[in-house]
């Protein structure tokens, strides 16, 4: 049984804590098709994430689920049934997935698209992972990402910058 995830990564972003994106990084995020249409979608705890998120879907879109594995700037504080986000943001504490690669990995649905940062993909070991692609990963093993993470198969389905000038 195969299971496919899709990771956006967040385009450039601006310098200092919890930064936005720039305006080349939002160019080319107008640019991005999705390759499917996501019933679950997990993205980081930063302003970047939910704007990353935001105009490649060219409207505002309300997460399922937020992860600090897919990138944070800040401590997560959770309390009993809300976590406060380091955007500002609080939600609720069922919405926040703590961070953990490959068990968080296997509990979500195939198909899944995630709005991370480019060192979530490095931590998997695609060292290629750039700034705005969208990156399919898939394990047709047994339907789980194992411990071996050369297991895993990486297909880069966007690259910003071979779509843009810089």
């Amino acid at each position: 049984m195969e299971k496919t995830i899709y990771i956006l990564l967040c385009g450039e972003t601006c310098k200092g804590y919890n930064p936005l994106l720039t305006a080349r990084a939002l160019e080319q995020a107008h640019l991005i098709t999705l390759p499917i249409v996501p019933e679950a979608i997990i993205i980081g705890t930063g302003y970047r994430h939910l704007q990353m998120l935001n105009a490649v879907m060219g409207q505002e879109i309300e997460p399922t689920s937020y992860s600090p594995l897919c990138g944070t700037g800040d401590i997560v504080i959770k309390e009993s049934d809300v976590a406060l986000l380091d955007n500002g943001k609080t939600v609720q504490a069922e919405k926040f997935i703590p961070a953990n690669p490959l068990p968080f990995l296997n509990s979500l649905e195939n198909g899944a698209l995630l709005v991370a940062d480019r060192e979530f993909l490095v931590q998997l070991g695609y060292e290629e992972a750039e700034e705005g692609m969208i990156v399919k990963i898939e394990n047709d093993y047994d339907g789980t990402f194992a411990l071996d993470l050369n297991d895993i198969k990486f297909e880069t389905i966007f690259n910003p910058n071979s779509a843009v000038e810089a």
